[in-house]
This record gives structure tokens, sequence and C-alpha cells, in this order.
């Protein structure tokens, strides 16, 4: 809506033509706002029980959204966005072209959007790799080895973990927003099967992880404490 005409049809009447990559950072800020809120009531879930209040409003959202017909227009969603552009872009033989420095270069080719994909994924590598190696990143780690250990030793579990949740739907975000820019459409219909069987998969997923350690841990405290009971006989006798 920020990025198309779609304005003049909502109870603003008024069209907005933000640059793509402005409107890239509001929607990662923006999404990291709404993974803060979703993190903060579930901070004290653990297992199957996150994961369906996660799926919860997984599916409540998307019906928010829809039912907003006024903003939204329902089911068909917002169309005709505004095409991305670069300041500066290399054409050559690669792309069918002689080659030139295009300014103001409108991101049409699929190739474009590829090239332009692959340096995006690089640097958010990058920017992982450096917040995995930095001081959140290994309070990441201890809260994950042990909860309890990292609150011991001083770390701000509450904190790190609603910075994880924020982060990973700013990330979210950010491709979302690319993936609307590359159809030009934002509609529940685009994505609603495809969250559908991803968030299907991933519950089962987790359901099944979450059965095979607690079947391990069992047969381990099983296995323990009939080891432990045959050992103790032999040393009463050696005694």
């Amino acid at each position: 809506m920020l990025a198309s005409e779609h304005g003049v049809v909502t109870p603003l009447h008024l069209a907005l033509h933000m640059p793509f990559w402005i409107v890239l950072l509001i929607a990662m800020f923006i999404a990291a706002s709404f993974g803060l809120i979703l993190g903060a009531p579930t901070l004290r879930l653990r297992g199957d029980y996150l994961a369906i209040v996660t799926l919860g409003f997984g599916e409540i959202v998307p019906r928010v959204f829809k039912n907003a017909s006024e903003w939204t227009s329902g089911a068909n969603g917002v169309s005709a966005l505004d095409v991305p552009s670069l300041p500066l872009w290399v054409q050559g033989p690669w792309s069918g072209d002689p080659f030139a420095i295009v300014q103001d270069f409108k991101i049409l080719a699929p190739l474009a959007y590829y090239v332009i994909m692959v340096i995006l994924i690089v640097i958010c590598v990058i920017l992982v790799r450096n917040l995995q190696r930095s001081r959140l990143g290994r309070a990441w780690m201890a809260v994950r080895e042990d909860e309890v250990a990292a609150a011991a030793m001083g770390v701000n579990t509450t904190a790190v973990k609603l910075l994880a949740f924020s982060i990973g739907a700013a990330f979210s975000g950010f491709a979302g927003t690319f993936y609307a820019a590359k159809l030009s459409l934002v509609s529940p219909r685009t994505s609603a099967s495809r969250c559908r069987s991803r968030s299907s998969s991933w519950s089962c997923s987790a359901v099944w992880g979450i059965s095979q350690v607690s079947s391990w841990a069992r047969s381990s405290s099983t296995a323990s404490s009939s080891s432990c009971c045959r050992s103790f006989p032999s040393t009463r006798r050696a005694s």
C-alpha cells in the first residue's frame, strides 16, 4: 500500500509511491514489531505448545487482513505494486544488451531479480554469521543449551529471546517484501496454501522430533537405572 495506487481505494484516498528500498526497511521494522508482540506472551511456552500458539497466530493474521477489506481489498489483495529501481545498474551481453551503465534502472527482467536476490542473500549470510559470533549470538547459544545456567551467568534470557523473535521476523519481512515486489501482488491466495503446507510439515517434524527426544530420554534413563540396579548387588557382595 506504500508503493502502489491502492491507497486511492482506501479510506485515506491517497496514493503513496515510496521508494522500494525504504519500503523494505519499513517492512522489516513492522515485521520485527509484530515478532516482538508475538514473542512476549509466549516466552513461558515450550515445545509443542509453542508450536501450537505460533501456528494459531499464523492462521489468525491472514484472516484479519482478509476481513479488513476496506484497507486490503480482502481476498483480491493489493496489486500493481511499483516496480523496484536501482540508481545504477550495469548491463551487458549476459542480459542480451550492449554494455552500458544505466541510471535509474527499473528491475523488470528475471535475471536482474535473480542477481539482486543473490546479492541480498550474501549480505544476509554475512550479517547472520557476524551476529552468531557476537555477544548476542553467544547468549543465544547459551540459552539454547541451558537456559537456567545462562540466567545464572547473568544473561537476560527474556531480552535475548525477544530479540530472537524480532530479528527472525525482520528477516521474514525482508524476504516477503522482495517476493511481493517480484510478483507485484500481495494477496492471501499467493501464500495461503504454501504457508499451510509448510506449517503442517514444520509442526509434524517438530512433534516427531519432540517424541524422538522423549523416547530417547526414556530409554536412556531406563538403561541407566537398570545398569545401576545390576551393579548394586555386585557392590554389596564385594563389600
